[in-house]
């Protein structure tokens, strides 16, 4: 063979290997997951992780930031049920137990609290979770009064109250102002919903996300419950605690795409000889990293304690974070290292926030 033979060789040869080997990686992950087509969305069923094989992201404690003994008297929290971080790396801890929000700068040195008992302007009464605007504006959620939240400047100066449309216990804000709430209505026999986006002012502009309705009104009430969270295209992301369901939606509350996936255990919600709810756990928190990926904290096992969510997050073992691509593909699973309420995640830093055993706030570095 000449020179220009033996190139043309080989090329050929290099060519068929690698399209073998595309070919075979995507065998690979269709093998793991499959995507279908309805009524405008697509429905994803995910059997297992993508890099199953190859785990590519692990967790490095940075720094525990409270604790029984703490090393500052700052970090003494009462039920530290939320934290939010600003665009300048400043952290704002909600401290149930106390009333206040306790603000840090970058390297967790205290600044202020501000909040504080009571009916007064800025004061609070029954605080549930903490938002953060696009200017660094803080705010602080009441579960009571009707719904209602108190906003505060990034210095903590009271700035207004929001009447929101009914009692919620989360909320994330949009690029353009909007809210989004967990502001369910169960009020309609048909298509009732679990979610609706605020305008500033406190009026719905679109109710969205369907609830899977039950015979008895309680359970159907306590088995629709929902985590949400949105990425930086304001795409809002929708995990169920007790059902088999997480779901993406715009911004505008048009349905994307919903997932399930495969779980080692039946998912089985019903009213007990008490008639009481007695649910399944599946989820409890999701949120998106820096990179659009979704964190999903999902109980591996049925926890054998269902009397409380405090009680199944405790234990660490049935527990895992499943992190999902922004298209709702399973790419991997990570053990939950701590026992935490909620989590949050800016940048490469995941923080677990433990209002119950430790009243503290886990800082971990996201390692690839």
């Amino acid at each position: 063979m000449d020179l220009w033979t033996n190139i043309r060789y080989l090329l050929l040869t290099f060519l068929i290997c690698l399209t073998a080997s595309l070919l075979n990686q995507c065998q690979k992950e269709k093998s793991t997951y499959t995507v279908e087509s309805a009524n405008g969305h697509r429905i994803i069923y995910n059997r297992e992780p993508l890099w199953k094989d190859n785990q590519k992201i692990t967790l490095g404690l940075i720094k525990k930031i409270g604790g029984i003994e703490p090393e500052k008297e700052e970090y003494i929290f009462y039920k530290n049920f939320d934290m939010v971080q600003d665009s300048r790396g400043h952290k704002f801890v909600l401290s149930w137990g106390e009333y206040l929000v306790r603000k840090f700068d970058k390297d967790w040195n205290f600044v202020l609290d501000f909040g504080g008992v009571g009916q007064g302007p800025g004061e609070i009464e029954w605080p549930m979770c903490l938002a953060i605007d696009s200017i660094d504006n803080i705010y602080i959620i009441e579960f009571r009064r009707g719904g209602r939240a108190v906003k505060y400047s990034p210095d903590g100066v009271y700035l207004k109250d929001i009447k929101l449309p009914g009692n919620c216990r989360k909320m994330i804000i949009l690029n353009s102002g909007d809210y989004v709430l967990d502001a369910m209505d169960l009020s309609q026999e048909v298509n009732p919903t679990l979610m609706a986006v605020v305008s500033p002012e406190g009026e719905i502009i679109k109710k969205f996300c369907s609830a899977e309705k039950y015979e008895d009104s309680p359970l159907t009430h306590n088995a629709n419950q929902v985590f949400f969270t949105r990425d930086r295209r304001d795409n809002i992301y929708i995990a169920f605690e007790n059902q088999n369901r997480i779901e993406k939606y715009s911004s505008a509350g048009d349905l994307i795409w919903r997932m399930k996936q495969s779980l080692g255990y039946p998912i089985i919600n019903k009213m007990d000889k008490e008639m009481w709810p007695d649910l399944t756990y599946v989820h409890t928190d999701i949120k998106i990293d820096s990179k659009g990926r979704l964190w999903v904290t999902t109980f591996k096992s049925k926890p054998e304690d269902t009397g409380t969510r405090a009680a199944t997050l405790k234990d660490l073992p049935i527990l895992e974070f499943r992190i999902y691509s922004k298209d709702g593909i399973w790419l991997e699973r990570i053990a939950v290292p701590v026992s935490h309420f909620k989590k949050r995640i800016y940048g490469n830093r995941l923080y677990l926030i433990d209002p119950y055993y430790e009243a503290c706030v886990y800082e971990y570095e996201i390692v690839e």
